[in-house]
């Protein structure tokens, strides 16, 4: 049976914007990613590739030159057989979304994975990914080949809709961010960095 409300609309509406607050998925996602981006951008070395100027000064010792290295980035994209179209083209925009977001676009791969890996396709568009597949899933095979990949990328997305075995452990040298896509996708390992992407 109905009964008259005691609690004022406003009160309701912000009980429930505290209680459920929306989060900004693509700022979050584009925040992890620039993150683990920047923390190997910003690993400065010496390097006796091109030596410092400062060796004309110093006579016959030669000096190293600091040298800054730019990320490659790579995305292992799900294709098993429980990614619908809708998750597969959700998939596609988030590719976009990252080569605008992060103006990598000259060193973006993307792999596509069910159990097996594609080969990797550098990408400067959305529109070039080739997506085959649609058998079994198995994530770690896709971070496996992305780990493999010369140059090595300092950072995998996985954009996946979560069914899927994943490895132990991390890989070595390469951050892992995990864009789930779809509702109730399942968490990843504690190693990798989640973000829940909703869908528009």
């Amino acid at each position: 049976a109905k009964q008259p409300g005691t609690v004022p609309a406003g009160l309701l509406r912000w009980a429930e914007e505290v209680l459920r607050p929306k989060v900004n998925w693509r700022r979050l996602l584009t925040a992890e990613l620039r993150r683990a981006v920047a923390e190997i951008a910003g690993a400065v070395d010496y390097s006796y590739r091109r030596p410092s100027r400062r060796s004309a000064v110093a006579g016959q010792v030669v000096l190293p030159a600091l040298r800054r290295p730019v990320p490659e980035v790579a995305v292992v994209c799900d294709t098993s057989g429980s990614m619908t179209e809708a998750l597969l083209a959700a998939a596609l925009a988030e590719v976009e979304g990252l080569l605008q977001a992060l103006g990598l676009s000259r060193q973006l791969r993307v792999l596509a994975c069910d159990t097996a890996v594609a080969p990797a396709q550098r990408v400067t568009s959305s529109r070039q990914v080739e997506l085959v597949g649609g058998g079994g899933t198995n994530m770690g095979t896709g971070i496996a080949a992305a780990a493999a990949l010369k140059p090595r990328p300092a950072v995998a997305v996985v954009l996946t809709d979560g069914y899927t075995p994943w490895p132990a452990a991390a890989p070595k040298g390469m951050r892992v961010v995990v864009g789930l896509l779809g509702e109730g996708a399942p968490a990843p390992p504690s190693w990798a960095r989640a973000v829940r992407v909703e869908q528009d």
